[in-house]
């Protein structure tokens, strides 16, 4: 893989971590957990689409 799409990549998973840091911060009960599920999988989907 070329170094340039690493460290893109790389960058974007950081972010994205922080994101879900954020948001499980933000969670203080099931509702909360509910309804941060969409944030939740965008963050991971998106993980899991530059790990492949």
């Amino acid at each position: 893989m070329p170094d340039e799409f690493l460290d893109v990549a790389t960058k974007e998973i950081k972010e994205d971590l922080c994101g879900l840091e954020t948001l499980l911060s933000g969670c203080k009960n099931d509702h909360d957990v509910i309804t941060f599920i969409p944030e939740f999988q965008k963050h991971t989907h998106k993980i899991m689409g530059l790990a492949l």
